[in-house]
């Protein structure tokens, strides 16, 4: 492609639209003349994509290197041994420049001369005055007369404010009201006021003095501490003033005092008053208390952008060590809200730099947060220390913190879904600069990562000895280790969050310690370069030589006050409907500026279709048909030409007041007793029931409960839902509910209730472990049955299902055994409960089934079609299990299903016919994709319980792969924790951290010990594909990759659009894995597309379904008795939820809602398989299911989509019954009753 320089007009609209061509000066400097046209790029990619630029080809001859004082030695361990990096043209040549940073030896100002030479130009400018302590830099319009100034932070010192006047630096801080002094990091600017002025947040860190050193660990220091604690208004703890630059309180969710901890200097916003006279120097006023940012966290990163697309922009601030990240709401009125706990699920521990871009190109920001979590086992484990010492941070940090990096997923509805795991991009090392950016302009944003550190001052081994006072140095200088030069990384945006390590092809694999990376366009050949800041090694210089084989356009604002357009939002909307969204910002990463030019890689796309542009202050812009391969200057216009459509109604709204309240649970510690356990199995309810038990004609409802409360039952009045609890319920509040199930137990015509008991809080076979069942006397009353009438196994079980397996006309059940209290993973006893009629219960489980494993859910279903409904179970470390019913007696056929060898870690089933070809598929959850697991065939995660170390007891140990090596998954702490011999034989982290797992236990113990494998982590659908009458044969088929975000637990099929073919929605989530582990919260539930068979994530802000809290049952149910199917979704310890369909999106008419009418003992004609049939249309399947999903039993109402039916469709409608009794019926629609919002399909005599 020929890139040449031109200005023209765009077809006489735009007179204010410059267009200049890729390369080309801003200003039509002399050194290009005009109309000559530049090289054409290379059609191919010759050698690596980057090219490291020499410092004596470049010019830049600048090094970081370490020249403290002695008494400053220690100031290396914190972030202030970093330089810094800024981008930007200062002299207006169009060339961008560079002003590097550093502690000693002072900055340097380097001058753009074209072709990645550079000169140094600092003194010539006025920079090289007095020296000082150099952090991060920034280049900013900020007296707003079109030129960039210059702000550099200063440790220990004074900031600086240097004022471009015609490419002569003048230093202002001081008149400007910005000579704060102190500790400070970096000057994130912003017009957070819309007032067409950069504003500036302030970031510090920890006071630094050679004859302090604080510690929160000196017992002395502690006591002196407390002694001056004050209290507030409402009687809590509070550090006082003094020392709040020092320490601060931390408090757990009870709000009892846990820990003080080490704590930074206040940061500061600072608010542009403009001068006092034009042309003066700019005003700041400090307007940090005002605007509620008052924060003293340890700051190592501040980021503006406009997450919520609300036009004023919004802060994240990230803190290191035990210090909170803020995520900071502007609120438009000069004040902000702190919304982290309402919108992220979890931040990084030791938080450090940190960028925005939209990584899905779905039009909404996303960003992300780095920490130090290594690349490999050995850098893990090394690293890793004795996490028991923080078991109290990691247990009540509020949100949670974890060390490894967070990407967080925008929603659109203020909540970020969090795919660091899945993306591949949680372990990168010791991580400082994060850096996105189109670098093989094809249409995706890549992430370039600086790695590193000024000394390895986490290593385990290292920081233990000097705790103990024998850390022996390697180095003579006893003080200072060498530089930690870890492996800077690149990672190429693939799509479908996924990224894929180039670092190594693209020649950015370098080992150093690099802190200050920014990007920008260093040669004018329209591709992102590099520029990267390293401690003790020369300024790396990346020439991007991409070839041209992608297309792509660089764009820069003009605006009207706000002159580079600072918190502009792009979006570059292409032919398909693609959305490539940019957000100007100047502060990103760490230590860092980048370029004020907006960069867009194009793909093979020849041009931007349309081009929307939301300027600061309101005006929103469009441009139409942008040739590629320019370099565009565009100029704010007076007025809008954009005109914000108007947002299409959600699918769903949030109920308000849902039936279930908030859910208790009883904080227990499951690792007492095995120490090792990969997660809590404490907290696995509530499950939820739906039934009309009252006899009114709607449905009510029960919602378990945690140990130590009763359930409830709410009873639906008109759509208003009342409470009751009943006195067998409160009882019985000492045992743990599980999944509950409205049947008819005693064939007397109304709905009786069974509730699984479950959890760990107690011993083997103790009474709280008995299921329970409640009788109902017609009117909604219930009591406890005798308890004769169950069999009496004490097993802490999860699921139970209804059906008529038998035929004889009553209702039977299976209960799940999900575990043993305390010696997890031996395998509990399930049970096949044969209902004799009258209310009593036999157990006639056949062995395949009593001990099929560790069972998390179940489902009756007539998978072959025969007329005998069978049953499909699913375990934690297995498959989903198929028990074919043989006229009564059920036979495990799993081998050569098709599931077999698909061994995971399911959690639930739902049934549905999801490409409408007659059958019943299935819907199975499991963990998912973004969790520190991964299994394959060849390489499965494994789960070993044996008596390891000779003690007489068994011990889990759970092992990874890498590569061909299997590894312990937990560390050399808590696994000599539980198990204290493997002290004494690997005496360093480094030597377990390098032992395989044979090594550690021993071949021999290995092999007499059980083994649990999973070699698949992906939820999805089971096709059916069995033939009528044959054994079960099943094609797997996993759910879109943002559905394997979280765990899915719940989940259910309905309509959403009117076709044949069901929606599936899931709700996400578990809060239960080990603390090492974190919380798997990455998921805000999800409503899924079925395009005949195939699905598709719909987005939150269209389908308006959040739900971010520990998720686990999901029933359908009429909540407000309008005809439509809505949702209702239970939080473990949190508050239940509802979504009602929107009228405004659907409404009854669309629907046909049907209800079988059985004869009493089954009344709900469990098991049955309906389908509406009629002329030239698909056939619509569905079964009423009692029990299945996740503890879940949603209303026996079945909701037919008949909305995009014609008339003559409708009249020749009907219903096709598959009866449990094994009978057939089929009935037209036409000739249906409609009662209670329904119809009614008796079952035939």
């Amino acid at each position: 492609m020929k890139l040449c320089r031109a200005q023209i007009s765009l077809m006489g609209i735009f007179d204010w639209f410059t267009v200049l061509l890729l390369g080309i000066q801003l200003s039509f400097a002399d050194s290009i003349p005009p109309n000559i046209d530049l090289p054409e790029l290379e059609k191919s990619l010759v050698g690596k994509r980057f090219r490291e630029v020499s410092s004596g080809d470049s010019g830049v001859d600048f090094i970081n290197s370490w020249k403290a004082p002695r008494d400053y030695e220690r100031a290396l361990t914190l972030s202030f041994g970093a330089g810094g990096v800024a981008v930007g043209d200062y002299d207006g040549d169009g060339r961008p420049d560079l002003y590097l940073t550093r502690p000693f030896g002072g900055g340097q100002l380097y001058r753009n001369l074209g072709d990645f030479k550079f000169e140094d130009v600092t003194e010539r400018c006025g920079l090289a005055g007095e020296e000082f302590w150099q952090a991060s830099p920034s280049f900013a319009d900020i007296d707003g007369d079109g030129d960039l100034d210059l702000y550099v932070c200063a440790f220990d010192a004074a900031n600086r404010l240097y004022l471009n006047e015609k490419g002569v630096f003048k230093e202002c801080a001081k008149e400007a009201g910005l000579n704060f002094k102190g500790f400070s990091v970096n000057m994130a600017f912003a017009d957070y006021d819309l007032d067409g002025d950069l504003d500036g947040y302030l970031l510090t860190n920890r006071p630094f003095s050679p004859d302090e050193n604080y510690s929160v660990s000196d017992r002395a220091t502690a006591n002196r501490v407390y002694r001056q604690l004050q209290k507030d208004a409402k009687g809590n703890f509070i550090m006082p003033d003094h020392l709040r630059e020092i320490f601060e309180v931390v408090w757990n969710p009870a709000g009892q005092m846990h820990m003080f901890i080490r704590a930074g200097q206040y940061d500061h916003l600072y608010r542009n008053d403009g001068p006092v006279e034009k042309g003066g120097v700019p005003r700041f006023t400090d307007v940090t208390e005002v605007a509620g940012l008052k924060d003293n966290g340890m700051g190592l990163s501040a980021t503006w952008f406009d997450y919520d697309a609300d036009g004023y922009p919004d802060l994240f601030v990230a803190n290191d060590y035990y210090g909170a990240d803020h995520l900071f709401h502007n609120d438009g009125d000069g004040t902000f809200s702190e919304v982290t706990l309402e919108a992220l699920p979890h931040t990084p521990w030791y938080s450090m730099g940190s960028n925005v871009a939209d990584l899905n190109n779905d039009g909404l920001l996303d960003f992300m947060g780095s920490d130090m979590m290594g690349t490999n086992h050995f850098r893990q484990k090394v690293g890793m220390g004795n996490m028991s010492q923080n078991a109290w941070f990691l247990d009540h940090a509020q949100p949670r913190q974890y060390m490894r990096n967070s990407v967080y997923m925008n929603t659109g509805l203020g909540r970020f879904m969090e795919a660091a795991h899945m993306t591949g991009l949680a372990k990168s090392d010791w991580t400082w600069a994060l850096k996105f950016g189109d670098l093989d302009n094809d249409g995706h944003v890549d992430l370039f990562i600086g790695n590193g550190m000024t000394g390895d001052f986490f290593n385990s081994d290292t920081t233990a000895a000097i705790r103990n006072g024998t850390y022996l140095p390697d180095q003579v200088d006893e003080e200072r280790p060498p530089p930690k030069k870890d492996t800077n990384l690149a990672f190429r945006n693939l799509g479908n969050l996924r990224f894929e390590n180039v670092g190594e092809s693209w020649g950015l694999a370098k080992a150093a310690a690099s802190f200050g990376v920014a990007m920008g366009d260093l040669d004018g050949d329209g591709d992102l370069d590099l520029v990267v800041n390293n401690f003790e090694d020369p300024v790396s210089l990346y020439c991007n030589d991409s070839p041209g084989e992608n297309h792509r356009v660089k764009i820069q604002l003009k605006g009207k006050k706000n002159r580079y357009g600072i918190g502009a939002t792009l979006k570059a909307i292409m032919a398909d409907g693609e959305i490539l969204t940019r957000y100007l910002t100047l502060s990103r990463g760490f230590y860092a500026s980048d370029d004020p030019v907006v960069h867009f890689g194009l793909g093979e796309n020849q041009q931007i279709g349309e081009l929307q542009i939301a300027w600061p202050g309101g005006v929103t812009q469009s441009v139409k048909e942008l040739p590629a391969d320019r370099f565009y200057t565009i100029t704010e216009p007076e007025k809008s030409d954009l005109v914000n459509p108007i947002g299409e109604a959600p699918l769903f709204t949030r109920m308000e007041m849902p039936p279930g309240g908030k859910h208790f649970e009883m904080t227990f510690d499951d690792f007492d007793r095995q120490p090792l356990l990969p997660q809590k199995y404490s907290q696995l309810g509530p499950g939820v029931a739906w039934g009309d038990v009252d006899g009114d004609g709607d449905d009510d409802v029960f919602i378990g409960q945690g140990r130590g409360f009763g359930g409830r039952l709410y009873f639906n009045e008109n759509g208003k839902f009342e409470g009751r609890s009943f006195d067998c319920f409160k009882i019985d509040k000492d045992c743990e509910d599980m999944a509950p199930l409205f049947f008819d137990s005693d064939g007397d015509g109304d709905r009786d209730l069974y509730v699984v008991s479950g959890g760990v809080e107690c011993e083997p076979g103790a009474a709280v472990l008995l299921d329970r069942l409640y009788l109902n006397d017609g009117k909604g009353n219930f009591s406890k049955a005798p308890a004769s009438a169950l069999p009496g196994a004490a097993e802490s079980g999860s699921v139970v299902c209804a059906a008529d397996f038998d035929r004889d006309g009553d209702t039977d059940l299976f209960v799940g055994g999900r575990l043993i209290p305390g010696r997890y993973p031996e395998v509990p006893a399930s049970q096949l409960l044969v209902n004799d009629g009258k209310g009593g219960f036999s157990n006639a489980t056949p062995d395949s089934l009593a001990k099929t494993g560790l069972v998390t859910s179940a489902l009756w279903s007539d998978v072959n079609a025969d007329g005998w409904v069978d049953l499909l179970v699913t375990h934690e470390w297995g498959p989903v299990k198929v028990f074919l019913n043989h006229e009564g007696r059920l036979l495990d056929e799993t081998k050569g299903s098709g599931v077999e060898e698909l061994l995971g870690w399911w959690n639930s089933i739902a049934a549905a016919d999801i490409d409408a070809d007659g059958d019943l598929d299935y819907a199975v959850g499991n963990v998912g994709l973004n969790s520190k697991y991964h299994a394959s065939n060849a390489h499965p995660v494994l789960l070993y319980y044996g008596d390891m170390d000779d003690a007489g007891r068994p011990k889990i140990v759970e092992a990874e792969y890498e590569g061909k090596t299997l590894y312990p998954v937990r560390g050399r702490s808590c696994s000599s924790n539980a198990m204290p011999g493997l002290k004494q034989k690997f005496p360093t982290f480094k030597s377990f951290a390098l032992a395989p797992l044979d090594d550690i236990y021993g071949r021999d113990k290995l092999k007499e010990s059980k083994k649990l494998s999973a070699n698949i982590l992906e939820s999805g659908i089971l096709i059916n594909v069995t033939q009528k009458g044959g054994p079960p044969k099943f094609k797997f088929q996993p759910l879109p990759r943002l559905a394997q975000i979280s765990p899915v637990f719940g989940l259910a099929f309905t309509s959403i659009d009117g076709d044949a073919f069901p929606e599936l929605y899931v709700v996400q989530n578990f809060f239960g894995p080990q603390r090492e582990t974190g919380r798997m919260d990455g998921g805000v539930s999800l409503l899924l597309k079925n395009n005949e068979g195939q699905f598709s994530p719909i987005w939150p802000d269209k389908s308006h379904l959040l739900v971010s809290g520990d998720a686990k049952a999901l029933t359908i149910s009429d909540l407000n008795n309008d005809g439509l199917p809505d949702f209702h979704v239970s939080v473990n310890a949190g508050r239940a939820m509802a979504f009602e369909a929107n009228p405004k999106q659907t409404n009854a008419d669309q629907f046909l809602c049907l209800q079988l009418k059985g004869s009493e003992g089954n009344i709900d004609v469990s098991g049955a398989r309906v389908s509406l049939r009629g002329k030239s249309i698909p056939t619509f399947t569905q079964q009423v299911s009692s029990g299945g999903g996740y503890l879940s039993q949603s209303s026996p109402r079945l909701f037919f989509p008949i909305g995009s039916l014609k008339a003559d469709v409708l009249e020749s409608l009907e219903v096709r019954v598959y009866w449990p009794s094994g009978k057939e019926s089929i009935t037209q629609v036409r000739d249906l009753k409609k009662v209670d919002g329904r119809y009614w399909v008796e079952a035939p005599r």
